[in-house]
Order: structure tokens, then sequence, then C-alpha cells
């Protein structure tokens, strides 16, 4: 009996392994069997076990998620942010391998501001906070992680613009006058779009982080202060009015809220509400008109007497092709179709009671403005209002001048004027258009920031980006 497994070995390699032998030998040939074996066991080479080699793994390349103020507004491309700049900021650095410390912050402090704090919460979650100022830039490019491995192409531009809000007195439109105040502010005012304030020393500005975040703040324009967010989350979730009333109270109408607060908008108490809302407060900011189409009723508001009444179902612009809007003495004109075939525009205007005071026909009507005049739209939609086109100012006489499509229309509190804001390309345009005139005035780089209650148009301009 052999005292190793040479014999298996050697079995193993010279027969295959699915292959069963029967072997009947006589007792000569089984010696011959057994010398062969012996003699090939003696020159076999030892048995090692097999040990699959070791595979070589790289270090993983550093990655980083780049965040402002909380992690879910997370900066996706390298120069999209546009952020307030009147208060400090956290800027959240968040990797996927512990880094050198030395290294990140080595490139850091190149270029962000010399009072930046530094805060590392893992090796891989470090924090900063930066202070209000100006934009900055920040690269990582070439940072190491602690195995010694480099970020690549990490570079971020992030934009705290200096934002100007002047007041021009509008008499005429033969060339802009000179601005008569002006304040200039370290925040977004996003899309222009602000609500003076009686006595112009505040005002309620659209800001956030572009494009993460938005809100309506009350802002103090000379000292920058914020007074309040009126309202709660009302105004960033959509809203058809807000405005002072003529009392000098604060009202938003939301998608299904009604609210009236104080000057600040605090302490707010609750009017009619309906689903899915709407409403206009009228140029004095007397009336508010307020309607809903899944309720099917419109409602007048008369709001310093604390009144409200009901109005006919003919009031209520929720008819395919309807519209609605003031007029500047405070009458309400209602748009609709009088032949839904061809399609047949109308529009009634009535007096806040509910009394039809004149039709006129032919057109949609979008603004309602001074002597008659009218932004209208000539296309079929089923909406209350269209972003659509095409658009045309339709003077007393019945000239029409052309206007373009997706704008937001600001007529002024006396009707004489409209602005309003297109872009080219990128560079929006302040248009400024004069009933009594042929051709609007522009401002390239200007947005059109609405109206006082005395008629100065609000424009706001980037000074410094």
């Amino acid at each position: 009996m052999l005292g190793n497994d040479c014999g298996r070995w050697f079995l193993s390699r010279a027969l295959p392994s699915a292959t069963v032998f029967v072997i009947d030998l006589s007792r000569s040939r089984a010696v011959i069997a057994a010398a062969a074996l012996l003699t090939a066991c003696a020159s076999a080479p030892p048995v090692t076990p097999s040990v699959m080699p070791t595979a070589f793994t790289a270090a993983p390349t550093p990655s980083v998620r780049v965040w402002l103020d909380q992690p879910s507004y997370f900066v996706d491309l390298q120069q999209e942010m546009v952020v307030d700049g009147d208060r400090a900021l956290l800027l959240g650095l968040d990797f996927n391998v512990p880094m050198d410390p030395a290294e990140v912050e080595a490139h850091l402090r190149a270029t962000l501001p010399p009072a930046t704090g530094y805060r590392w919460e893992t090796p891989a979650s470090l924090r900063a906070e930066i202070p209000a100022g100006d934009s900055f830039d920040f690269s990582l490019t070439g940072a190491r992680s602690l195995a010694g491995t480099s970020l690549v192409m990490a570079k971020w531009h992030i934009a705290r613009p200096l934002t100007e809000i002047a007041l021009y007195p509008i008499t005429d439109a033969d060339a802009w006058p000179t601005s008569t105040r002006s304040w200039e502010l370290r925040l977004v005012v996003q899309n222009g779009m602000l609500i003076l304030a009686p006595g112009t020393e505040s005002a309620l500005l659209y800001h956030g982080l572009t494009p993460r975040k938005s809100e309506f703040s009350l802002v103090n324009l000379t000292t920058g202060q914020h007074l309040s967010q009126p309202f709660g989350d009302i105004p960033s979730n959509g809203w058809t009015a807000m405005d002072w009333t003529a009392d000098g109270r604060l009202l938003v109408v939301g998608g299904n809220r009604t609210l009236i607060g104080d000057a600040l908008g605090a302490n707010p108490a609750a009017l009619r509400s309906f689903e899915g809302q709407g409403g206009l407060l009228s140029p004095s900011r007397r009336f508010l008109f307020l309607w809903s189409c899944s309720a099917g009723e419109a409602w007048m508001m008369d709001l310093p007497a604390a009144r409200e009444w009901r109005l006919a179902d003919s009031e209520i612009p929720c008819a395919p092709g309807a519209s609605v809007a003031w007029t500047p003495s405070d009458e309400l004109a209602v748009g609709d179709m009088t032949d839904p075939l061809r399609p047949s525009f109308r529009v009634r205007v009535f007096d806040p009671d509910g009394g039809l005071r004149r039709t006129r026909a032919g057109f949609r009507l979008l603004v309602g403005l001074a002597d008659g005049a009218f932004v209208v739209g000539h296309r079929f939609t089923q909406a209350f209002r269209d972003d659509g086109g095409p658009f045309s100012l339709m003077d007393p006489d019945g000239t029409e001048h052309e206007l373009p499509g997706g704008v937001l229309f600001v007529p002024s509190p006396n009707g004489r004027f409209l602005a309003y804001t297109s872009l080219d390309g990128d560079t929006p345009i302040a248009t400024l258009w004069d009933l009594h005139g042929d051709q609007p005035l522009t401002m390239r780089g200007a947005r059109i920031g609405g109206w006082t209650k005395d008629g100065a148009l609000a424009i706001v301009r980037i000074l410094r980006a």
C-alpha cells in the first residue's frame, strides 16, 4: 500500500476523471502494473496547493457633492446658483472618500473670503461658514484624498449680485426720466418681482437661492432689514393677489386661502375662501374680486367697509376663452366667447355691484387701461390668463400695436402706461408703452418691478453680478 497520495496524483492526470475502468489482471500482469505505478510515483513532482494571485485594487477617485444652507439645496452645475449676499452662507462639501484636510482647505482659502470658517464633521464632510458679501469662486481641482488620489475638474461660481431698485416718475414716454430715488441691496430679486409698500420705504421681495428656494420677505429698502415673512408658505406656493389695501393692510389670495393682516402681514384674519380660487385687487385697492370655477361662485368684497356680495354667474370667468381684469376706474371687465365654433370674443364691463356698463366685441381681454384701451389676445384658450400670444395693445381709437407673448403686463395706476419685461436671449429688457405715443421706451439689462401708488415705475437692475 502506498504511503502517500502519489497513486491518486498519477491516475488523476493519466486518466480522465469521468472514465471508469474495471481491470481483471492475471497475477503477472498485476506485478507489471504495480512496478509501473511505483516508477511513476518516484519521478512525480511534489504536490502543492494552487493559490490565485491577489488582484491590485486602485484607490477610488474622489468626488464631491456641493450644497448651500442645507443638503437639499445642492449645486448641480458649475454656475447655476444665484443667492442672497446679505447674510452668511453655509457651504457643504460631502466627499465619497476621506480627504486630506490641509489639501482641501488650502484650495478653498485661495479664493474664499478670508473670514470663512472651516469645520470638518467627518474626514469626508466639510462645512464652510462664508460671511455676507460678494460673489465668489472656489476650486478643488487637484485636492488629494488621504489615499493620495486627486479630484479632477471641480470648480464652482456662486453669484451674490448687487441689485439696484430705482424709482422713475413717469409723466410721458418720450424719454426715460432721471430716477428720483434708488436703493442697493445684496438680494436676488427673482424675475424683478417686488411689491412696494405704501410710502415706498419697504417692499415685498421675491428672493432666495436660485434655482432651489424662493420666498417673499418684507424688506426695509434703506436698511436692508428683513421685517417679516408674511403669510407663511402661501406666497411661495402661488397666489393671484397680494398687495396692500386702501386702508394699509396686507392681503393675499392663495390657492385655497384668503388672508388679511396688518401692515406687516402679521395677525392675519381669514376672509371668504374657496378651493382653486382666484382673486384680483382693484386699482384703488378697495375692492377684491374673488371667484372659484370649482365652486361656481364669484364674490365682490369692499375691504375697508368689510362688506361682500355674490355676483351673477355671468361674471364668473370660467367658460372656455374667459378672462378678467380691472380697468383703472375700478370697473370689472370680463371677457368670454359668444360663439365657441368661430370663436368670437366679447368684453363686458361691470361696476363693482355687478351692473353692466358696456360691451365690446371682437377680442379677448388681458389688461384694462384708461379711456377704454385694452391689452387683448386673439388666441382661443381655456385659461383665464394666457401666456401665449399674439397680443395687441388696442388704443381707444381701435388702433392695435403688436405685443410679445409670454410676458407679464403691468399697467400704471392711471391706466395710461403699460410696462413689461421681455428677454433678448438671457438679457432682460424693460419696456414702457404710452397710450399717447407711437413707440415704446426700452431699457436693456433691466426688469420692471411694478408701480408705486402715485405712479412711479420701479426698475430692477443688477449692478454687479
